[in-house]
């Protein structure tokens, strides 16, 4: 096991050397090596702004953010969080556990992270004081207004999703506001999860709850069509 792993870390390394970003699928769901898929940021926000079809308050929307929901984390239907409003999610347990200061290392968000059932990546240490820090800069932050702007989506059958913005709707629900700014982008920013969908479309079993947002958002997506194969 160690050898293995230390040979995933050499290849990782390269890759990023590289700048590229490799997917495979492993016991939990999708994973990748090199890059992240989606970078932070400026670069992340240039994107973004590309499929923006509309922005302002959640309550100027229409939107609750009771109905804010997980987006696809491409791990498999026995791990995976998708669908599942944020409010009943990992992350408002995680935002529970620093406003009363206990150890999040007991939470299910950190065991997830740990052993790759939370996202993409496939296993990350998480250092406790700094996730705290960051808790308390983000909640000092929705208070004075100067959080940066969640970015959600609706699919076909009217459910919305959260493409940005998890860990601030979690702080948020923890401290009662219901109201942010945020940008509505067209589902077709579904298209830069491509090569994930592709890696689970093959998949004979386990991965129904994907497959089923493929066949949802379909219609919409022209690059889908092309792209993705259905079985």
């Amino acid at each position: 096991m160690k050898g293995k792993e230390l040979i995933l870390k050499t290849l990782n390394k390269r890759l990023r050397f590289f700048k590229k970003t490799f997917f495979f699928v492993q016991k939990h769901g999708v994973k990748y090596l090199g890059l992240p898929p989606f970078s932070r940021g400026s670069d992340q926000d240039a994107v973004i702004r590309k499929y923006i079809i509309k922005a302002g308050k959640l309550s100027e929307l229409g939107v609750d953010i009771k109905t804010l929901r997980v987006n696809p984390d491409f791990l498999n239907d026995k791990y995976t969080l998708t669908g599942i409003p944020i409010l009943n999610s990992p992350y408002i347990e995680l935002m529970h556990m620093f406003e009363r200061r206990d150890d999040v290392r007991n939470s299910e968000y950190y065991i997830r992270a740990l052993s790759g059932r939370l996202d993409l990546r496939r296993g990350v240490y998480l250092s406790v004081n700094y996730m705290q820090s960051m808790f308390e800069k983000c909640k000092k932050e929705i208070f004075l207004g100067k959080t940066l702007p969640i970015t959600i989506f609706k699919s076909p059958d009217e459910r919305w999703w959260v493409f940005d913005g998890k860990h601030k709707i979690a702080v948020m629900g923890i401290l009662g506001i219901t109201d942010c700014f945020a940008r509505i982008v067209s589902p077709l920013i579904l298209e830069r999860f491509t090569p994930m969908f592709e890696m689970i479309a093959g998949q004979n079993h386990e991965y129904f709850i994907h497959k089923n947002i493929i066949k949802l958002f379909l219609p919409d997506c022209r690059q889908f069509k092309r792209n993705w194969r259905i079985v």
